[in-house]
């Protein structure tokens, strides 16, 4: 809903509605793929290749792996599904999730937490600055990966610990330079063997962009029949 002005809806009297989980599974499968082409240092491999250069590039498989979830609604949960399927133990911190027992994963209470797992994930919403460079001090050859909000991250910090090895890969589908235009200091040269970027293809399947146009004809229909959406966002 990031580029529609509700307030402005509501005071006019025009109604706006969404469509929730249309492409929650895509998302989810597009951060499984960005943290496996992390892992496996795929981007690196790339590169060595189009220099003619066929050396082992050794990378991790995700079997075994701590895989960390930052917001755990409906593609984090996607992506948790995924990952616990291939053998990872998925650890969550979510602090708007209800109390209680979340089955098949391991609930943390603190970001700090997450700092030594093998692979973190970004699914939460936009508007707060998450990992920072006070975070990426204290991970090790961690993968991180964001399909989610590009301001949740530091980029510069992000950059830092990449050169520095602390990052062992940065995936992204989004980037500060989608809103605020300029160039992100992660689309650095030296960087371009950790880092793996895709231009906001989260929802880009065309099974999402099929139920995303479902569900808004089914608004429609709804308004032109005198019934109220089911997915309405507007007062």
């Amino acid at each position: 809903m990031d580029a529609v002005d509700l307030a402005a809806a509501t005071r006019r009297g025009i109604l706006v509605a969404n469509t929730p989980a249309a492409n929650s599974e895509s998302v989810a499968e597009l951060a499984l793929t960005l943290a496996l082409l992390g892992l496996r240092r795929i981007a690196r491999g790339d590169a060595a290749l189009r220099r003619g250069d066929w050396s082992a590039i050794r990378g991790m498989g995700i079997d075994g792996r701590r895989v960390g979830v930052i917001g755990y609604g409906r593609i984090g949960r996607g992506f948790a599904r995924r990952v616990r399927a291939l053998g990872a133990s998925v650890h969550v911190f979510d602090p708007w999730l209800p109390p209680g027992v979340v089955e098949d994963v391991t609930r943390v209470d603190s970001l700090a937490e997450l700092a030594g797992l093998d692979v973190v994930s970004l699914h939460s919403p936009g508007g707060e600055t998450l990992i920072d460079a006070h975070w990426l001090a204290r991970v090790e050859g961690l993968v991180l990966v964001n399909t989610a909000r590009a301001d949740l991250v530091d980029e510069v910090a992000v950059a830092d610990a990449l050169r520095a090895g602390r990052l062992a890969a940065y995936a992204a589908d989004t980037l500060s330079t989608e809103s605020a235009g300029g160039e992100s200091p992660l689309l650095a040269d030296d960087l371009r063997e950790l880092t793996t970027f895709t231009p906001h293809l989260g929802a880009q399947t065309v099974q999402a962009i099929d139920m995303m146009t479902r569900l808004s004809v089914d608004a429609v229909l709804d308004v032109v029949a005198g019934r109220e959406p089911v997915h309405l966002v507007t007062a």
